[in-house]
C-alpha cells in the first residue's frame, strides 16, 4: 500500500522523515558537518530545559519543619466549600524556622467530601504572603479528620520548612491560602 502524504515510516532503529510518499521527495541525511554544527544548539537547548526542569521541581518545595501549636504562632483559617454543603477549613501560618521561612498547617473535613481527591486539591493549593509564593501542594498539613464547618480537631499544625530566607515582611504581611488551579480531572 502506498504512504500518504503525512504518513511516517518506523524501521525499528530510526523514524524515517515524514516525508515519505510526497512526491519529489526523498529522504534527506544530515551530513557530519551539519550534525557538528547543530550539536551544541541541541546542548544549549538541552541543558535550558533541564535548568528548567529543576527550577519547576524546586519552587515550592519543603522539608519537614516539626510541628508548632496554634497558641504559639498567628494562625490563619481558610474554608473551601462545596455545593453540596461539606467543606475543608484550613489553619495556617508562617514563621521562621533557622533563618528560613516556614509554612505549618492543619485540616479537617466537614459534611460530605469532595469528588475532587485530597491529593488533587492539595495540588492545586499555595500558600503566598508578602508578594512571594513559599509553598505549592501543601500536603504536609496535619489532617485532623472530620470537625465542624471552621474548625479543626486539635492544636497542632505540621511544618514544612521552605528554601526561602526569612523577611519581615513576612510576619507583616498575613499570608494566602490560594487555589492556583480551579478544573479538575474529577
Amino acid at each position: 500500500m502506498p504512504a500518504s502524504p503525512l504518513s511516517c515510516a518506523f524501521t525499528g532503529q530510526r523514524a524515517a522523515p515524514c516525508t515519505a510518499g510526497v512526491p519529489g521527495t526523498a529522504p534527506r541525511t544530515p551530513t557530519p558537518q551539519a550534525r557538528a554544527q547543530a550539536r551544541p544548539a541541541r546542548r544549549l537547548r538541552g541543558a535550558a530545559l533541564c535548568a528548567l526542569a529543576l527550577l519547576a521541581g524546586c519552587a515550592g518545595s519543603t522539608t519537614p519543619g516539626g510541628t508548632v501549636q496554634i497558641s504559639d504562632v498567628h494562625a490563619y483559617r481558610n474554608v473551601f466549600s462545596w455545593n453540596d454543603g461539606g467543606s475543608m477549613t484550613f489553619y495556617y501560618a508562617v514563621v521562621e524556622q533557622d533563618g528560613v521561612a516556614a509554612v505549618c498547617g492543619a485540616w479537617s473535613r466537614a459534611g460530605k467530601g469532595s469528588s475532587v481527591p485530597d491529593y488533587e486539591f492539595f495540588g492545586a493549593l499555595a500558600v503566598d504572603t508578602a508578594g512571594d509564593r513559599l509553598v505549592r501542594n501543601p500536603d504536609f498539613f496535619l489532617f485532623t479528620g472530620t470537625a465542624e464547618r471552621g474548625e479543626i480537631n486539635g492544636t497542632t499544625l505540621a511544618c514544612g520548612k521552605t528554601a526561602t530566607p526569612w523577611s519581615e515582611a513576612y510576619a507583616a504581611t498575613t499570608p494566602e491560602l490560594v487555589m492556583i488551579k480551579t478544573r479538575f480531572r474529577s
